[in-house]
């Protein structure tokens, strides 16, 4: 019974994992067209990637 339950609940959620995952996939790799691009600075750490602009008295951080 609990098994049913979880898989009900799992196909519930599919359709906004699919959309969000989808989402933060097209966010990417606007970052990285950004960052080909010579816009955004790109820097891999262990901690994961992180993307900055160089804007004068203006720095941001985004990772994914």
């Amino acid at each position: 019974m609990k098994n049913n339950v979880t898989e009900k609940k799992h196909n519930e959620l599919r359709p906004f994992t699919n959309t969000l995952t989808q989402r933060v996939s097209n966010i990417t790799q606007t970052l990285d067209k950004l960052s080909t691009s010579g816009i955004l600075d790109k820097k891999q750490t262990e901690k994961g990637t992180f993307y900055s602009a160089s804007i004068p008295f203006l720095k941001f951080y985004i990772p994914f």
